[in-house]
């Protein structure tokens, strides 16, 4: 049983006691407890029934807290709702936030706030909101609408110089061409852009654009992995001979230590060339720049609105499904390792880079082909076919400088040599590529596609 005392209070000197309280009751209710000190040091309260109905109201207040049975007053957060995007003054600039349907985002000020009409009227309010509002919102001109089979070209190079050959890239895209090879990737890894000076980076684009609006083929070119007034200045041109899309490299000096300084990255290259798409390049095994894609997806998304989409260029499927289900109808996913194209295809991917484009095209467009059209067990002899392939090129050296043999040994373009510093295979180790290379029978196979191109 709990502690009772008793409170008496004095009216014209007579002591009027109060009903008895606990001692918890007592001193847990602020307002009882205040009356009463109030009315001790002499207020003026000259009805005693006052003071029986402040308590008996606050003992009812108390009652109706702490009854578990008391329905409580709860308070509902508005969801996001897609027909404000039809209301015109939200038109412009509200969208779904990724953190959930109680967010909504705005395209003017690139922030997150909590969803409701009121908040969203609250928000239209505010002065940076509408400072943002009268800057011209720049709208990429140019959708990525490309699906399909990427080849990622070589720099053809000089023997003797180790400069670059222009003159043979108008023939080098007829040759893709005549292979089926309709978009094409410029001055990446696999082109060695990063041993090209601007100025040469510069020429081989303004070469490629030159035959290229003759073919009809899509042009994406790589203007990362420099400085950042480099960077700046590659993307700029780009915009101006009008490419079709822009991919990037990370800093490689400088490298992102997670997925907000990449996009922070990724930022400052957009603002450069607001009217064309922009893609990452995640190539882990060869910048050392290994964030998840998944949450740079998610955490991009509405941020920047020339971002359209990544290169996923590792043999980690699992990750990179991962990736590309984050928003499909958004970006755009490819898959870069040709080891995995088999996989990739059968789980969704429809955009492949392939560098095995350069010289055996039939094997991965026969992958791709009969996947698509439900034949299985041809596709599977294909991708074995080309993981066969690229063992016996892989095995004699260096990736790059591999690769480039098995170019000039299987094509009609002899792209030459690679630059310094990387090294060139030693001749008999060609040899031996060669002679591997003609037990899986893709010289044979390779004369047609020499004939169509000649």
């Amino acid at each position: 049983m709990e502690n009772v005392i008793e409170v008496y209070v004095r009216d014209d000197d007579v002591e009027t006691p109060l009903e008895p309280h606990t001692i918890k009751e007592l001193f847990t209710d602020d307002y009882q407890s205040s009356r009463i000190f109030d009315m001790e040091d002499g207020s003026n309260v000259s009805d005693s029934s006052q003071v029986d109905e402040t308590i008996k109201l606050t003992q009812k207040k108390r009652k109706f807290k702490l009854d578990p049975s008391y329905p409580k007053r709860r308070f509902y957060s508005q969801k996001y709702r897609k027909e404000w995007e039809t209301i015109p003054a939200y038109k412009p600039w509200l969208s779904e936030s990724v953190l959930g349907r109680h967010y909504f985002y705005c395209k003017f000020c690139k922030n997150n706030n909590k969803c409701g009409r009121t908040e969203i009227e609250k928000h239209m309010s505010c002065r940076k909101h509408i400072r943002n509002s009268t800057v011209p919102q720049y709208r990429v001109q140019k959708k990525f609408t490309f699906r399909g089979l990427l080849c990622s070209v070589f720099t053809p190079f000089k023997n003797r110089e180790n400069d670059i050959n222009y003159s043979l890239i108008p023939n080098y895209a007829k040759y893709l061409l005549a292979c089926g090879v309709k978009g094409i990737l410029i001055n990446d890894v696999v082109g060695e852009g990063m041993s090209l000076t601007v100025a040469e980076r510069i020429k081989v684009l303004e070469e490629w654009m030159k035959i290229c609006e003759k073919t009809k083929q899509f042009v994406m070119v790589q203007v990362g992995g420099g400085s950042f007034k480099d960077v700046q200045e590659m993307v700029k041109h780009a915009e101006r001979k009008k490419v079709d899309a822009i991919v990037v490299l990370p800093d490689l000096y400088n490298k992102p230590k997670d997925h907000f300084d990449l996009m922070r990255y990724i930022k400052l290259v957009s603002d450069c060339a607001t009217t064309i798409p922009l893609l990452y390049h995640h190539y882990p095994s060869y910048t050392g720049v290994d964030v998840d894609m998944a949450k740079f997806l998610s955490d991009i998304l509405g941020e920047i609105d020339s971002f359209m989409g990544i290169i996923y260029n590792d043999n980690n499927l699992k990750n990179a499904t991962l990736a590309l289900l984050v928003n499909p109808n958004k970006f755009t996913v490819f898959i870069g390792a040709d080891e995995i194209i088999l996989g990739a295809c059968a789980s969704g991917f429809s955009s492949i880079m392939a560098t095995s484009l350069n010289f055996v095209p039939h094997v991965v467009q026969n992958i791709y082909n009969d996947l698509k059209g439900g034949k299985i067990e041809d596709a599977q002899k294909c991708q074995n076919l080309l993981n066969s392939i690229l063992e016996s090129i892989y095995r004699h050296g260096e990736v790059l400088p591999t690769l480039k043999s098995a170019m000039n040994l299987l094509s009609p373009i002899d792209v030459g040599p690679v630059r310094d510093p990387l090294v060139p295979i030693w001749q008999d180790k060609v040899y031996k590529m060669k002679l591997e290379l003609q037990e899986l029978d893709v010289f044979s196979v390779n004369a047609l596609v020499k004939n169509e191109s000649m």
